[in-house]
């Protein structure tokens, strides 16, 4: 276990002071003051503490010694009693000092390990929160420089926060576990059900992606959803995406975005924001490959993201 605030050398050999001194009083005086062993109750408290369990192991082992080698030369406490009460005695007293100071040492470490937990996760958080944040700044700035006028400012920056703020509150649900691909493409393509019933296919196997990665594919698959919803599938009547998902033997997630029924791409259109989005994202943070292809029928989009 840790000891949370360890004790100096100084500190140390006070302990080892104390610890002789008592012990030497209690060879000294034990045999008119019988109980005087339990004065090492309140060391043994002090020791643990400051010193944790390998110094608590040492005291104990320290005490029994001397206990035992005084009794068997015949001063100390339990030489007042017939021998063989004497013995039983001081073995009674050295368990009952043992069964004690494992148990202290037992919940000194637990709440050492819950300490220890705890900071790990308040690293964690705060790693966490810094990268979501710089995320979000990036967005912002990015959206600034894009939108034609303030409500297109906001209506940007405000859909692509609440994409990631859906996420991390699934994530948070689930106690940071490995997300299902499916349950991302539905949590993240939920605010656009309004186009119309039959607007999305989604299907693809039980795979799964890491809790770093979830984030970053929200953001694509916002991005892609926000593009069909301007200028793709989704801005025309009757416009429809088939989002497709599966794990290859390579151990990499091969997912497919194909729109149909959407206005033709424009001839020599210059990819916007959102697909360099999608490419950066893709290519820097979930260290895979995003394919953009415009054809006729509408964009079709293949990502490949390793999912180790």
């Amino acid at each position: 276990p840790i000891v949370s605030n360890p004790a100096p050398p100084m500190e140390k050999a006070a302990m080892a002071l104390s610890v002789v001194l008592v012990a030497a009083l209690v060879l000294a005086l034990g045999e008119r003051l019988v109980s005087l062993p339990y004065a090492f109750a309140f060391l043994f408290p002090w020791i643990l503490a400051r010193a944790g369990l390998r110094g608590l192991y040492l005291a104990v082992a320290t005490v029994a010694m001397v206990l035992v080698v005084g009794t068997g030369l015949g001063i100390g406490p339990f030489i007042a009693q017939p021998p063989g009460s004497g013995m039983l005695s001081l073995w009674l007293f050295l368990a009952v000092v043992g069964s004690v100071s494992l148990t202290g040492g037992g919940l000194i470490g637990e709440r050492d390990h819950a300490l220890h937990h705890q900071r790990r996760l308040l690293a964690e958080l705060d790693h966490r929160v810094k990268n979501t944040l710089a995320t979000i700044i990036a967005l912002a700035e990015r959206s600034a420089d894009h939108a034609t006028d303030l409500e297109d400012f906001r209506a940007r920056v405000i859909g692509r926060v609440r994409a990631i703020a859906r996420t991390h509150e699934s994530l948070a649900r689930s106690n940071w576990a490995p997300m299902r691909v499916g349950d991302v493409v539905r949590m993240t393509l939920a605010p656009f059900a309004s186009v119309g019933s039959d607007h999305l296919l989604a299907d693809g196997d039980a795979a799964t992606l890491a809790a770093s990665k979830v984030g970053p594919l929200t953001v694509v698959l916002h991005e892609l959803a926000t593009n069909a919803a301007k200028y793709g599938a989704w801005s025309r009547q009757g416009g429809r995406v088939a989002v497709a998902w599966a794990r290859t033997g390579d151990a990499t997630l091969r997912l497919s975005w194909r729109e149909s029924g959407g206005p033709p791409p424009t001839a020599g259109r210059v990819p916007g924001y959102g697909l360099r989005l999608i490419e950066g994202t893709v290519g820097h943070e979930l260290a895979g490959e995003a394919q953009l292809d415009f054809r006729g029928d509408g964009l079709v989009c293949t990502l490949h993201i390793p999912v180790g």
